[in-house]
């Protein structure tokens, strides 16, 4: 008696319940990180810009300065 027949399975459905549990586990993986990149606060340059002002981190011209160069760089594209 082979195996196959005491577990009722051929070949074929080995492979396929094979390729239809990895595309599961693909598929959870995929859904997770879609969530962690869709979900994520992206903060645009300005934010980033005014919280290193707010560090101390750039001066008050710096910070000047750098802002009209990002908003002069937005209104070309």
């Amino acid at each position: 008696m082979h195996i196959h027949e005491i577990l009722g399975w051929h070949w074929g459905m080995w492979i396929f319940f094979i390729i239809f549990c990895l595309l599961i586990i693909f598929g959870i993986a995929a859904i997770i990180r879609w969530f962690n990149t869709t979900t994520s606060d992206k903060e645009s340059s300005i934010e980033i810009l005014e919280k290193r002002y707010a560090k101390g981190e750039i001066s008050k011209e710096d910070f000047e300065k750098m802002k009209k160069e990002i908003t002069e760089r937005r209104n070309q594209t």
